[in-house]
C-alpha cells in the first residue's frame, strides 16, 4: 500500500465522518447531542415524504439503538450498534438483508 493510499483513505474516512456530524446535527433540532422520538420521526417522515416509501418508526429503531435506556440515541450508541451489526453478519448482502427486514 502506497503513502498516498493510506493518505486518500484517512482523508476519506475523516470527510466520511464530517458528513455523518453534520447529518446527525442537523437532525438533532434542539442541540443536545441526541435524537429523540420526536427529532428522529421528523426526519423519517421527510425521508418517506421524498422517497415514497414508509417512515420508519422512530420508537422502535430507538428502542433498539438506546443503550441507556434514556428514549433518545447519541452518536455513539448508534455507532456502537453499526458495530454490532456488522460484527453479527456474515457478509455485507446478509447486513443489508437483516436491515431491509428491519426497515418494514
Amino acid at each position: 500500500m502506497s503513502l498516498l493510499t493510506t493518505i486518500s483513505g484517512a482523508a476519506s474516512a475523516w470527510t466520511v465522518a464530517g458528513v455523518k456530524a453534520k447529518a446527525f446535527a442537523r437532525i438533532d433540532g434542539n442541540g443536545d447531542g441526541s435524537l429523540d422520538k420526536a427529532e428522529l420521526q421528523k426526519t423519517f417522515d421527510a425521508v418517506a415524504a421524498k422517497t415514497g416509501r414508509e417512515a420508519r418508526d422512530a420508537e422502535a429503531v430507538i428502542a433498539r439503538i438506546d443503550q441507556n435506556g434514556d428514549g433518545a440515541v447519541t452518536r455513539r450508541e448508534i455507532h456502537a450498534h453499526v458495530r454490532e451489526l456488522k460484527a453479527a453478519a456474515a457478509s455485507t448482502v446478509e447486513l443489508a438483508a437483516r436491515e431491509g427486514a428491519n426497515s418494514r
